[in-house]
């Protein structure tokens, strides 16, 4: 989507939060397909991994939301009933 931008940061924010989104996805669909410890224990990792991505995206965020006069982004959610 930022194709033609010249910040890196943005590029970089747009990648983590898109891993951010995929970790959470697959999460997700390994909770729906099949309910076991190894499905939870992989589930948990994902989630983990994910909160891992978007935090380093709003690190390359923080200088262009601080600039914009912006809090903070959308969180993505990870509330998933286990």
């Amino acid at each position: 989507m930022l194709e033609g931008t010249q910040d890196d940061n943005l590029k970089y924010a747009e990648t983590y939060f898109a891993l951010a989104l995929l970790a959470n996805a697959g999460a997700a669909d390994m909770l729906e397909g099949r309910r076991s410890d190894d499905v939870d224990q992989a589930a948990r990792a994902l989630l983990r991994l994910s909160s891992r991505y978007e935090s380093k995206a709003r690190e390359f965020m923080a200088p262009h939301m601080a600039s914009a006069g912006l809090r903070s982004a959308t969180t993505i959610r990870k509330n998933v009933s286990w």
